[in-house]
């Protein structure tokens, strides 16, 4: 299973690497909240630091 790792989606830290995931759907960072549990987070597919290639980089694919 793939973690997501700091700096967390939504964050300020995040913003200035790049990050252009929902901060407010993210909750600046504490995850999606639903009735006080975190289920996770809102990625965008095309962030550079959360999103699909950092993913694959993550996993350690490579392009082909």
């Amino acid at each position: 299973m793939y973690e997501v790792k700091n700096p967390k989606p939504g964050t300020d830290e995040a913003k200035e690497q790049g990050c252009t995931c929902p901060v407010y759907d993210n909750c600046h960072g504490l995850g999606v909240n639903s009735a006080g549990e975190i289920y996770g987070w809102w990625i965008d597919s095309a962030c550079k630091v959360h999103g699909r290639e950092a993913f694959k980089k993550a996993l350690g694919e490579t392009e082909k």
